[in-house]
């Protein structure tokens, strides 16, 4: 059974334009044991499409690392 990623249509903002946004859970957070969750926003659903799988496979294969402000 494939499902399709939970990927919404936003209405148009004040330029026109459609954006696609999805919600995907990257892990917990080691410190608090809290879940992390990763929102992305697109212009257009095969891009949204094409980032949810690319960061729905890392997840899965454990090397997902998401942004830290740290240098």
């Amino acid at each position: 059974m494939i499902l399709s990623p939970p990927i919404k249509k936003l209405p148009p903002n004040a330029k026109g334009q459609v954006r696609y946004r999805f919600v995907v859970d990257v892990g917990t957070d080691p410190a608090t044991g809290k879940r992390k969750q990763l929102t992305r926003t697109l212009g257009r659903l095969k891009e949204a499409q094409a980032e949810y799988a690319r960061i729905a496979v890392r997840r899965h294969n454990g090397a997902f690392v998401s942004r830290n402000k740290m240098t």
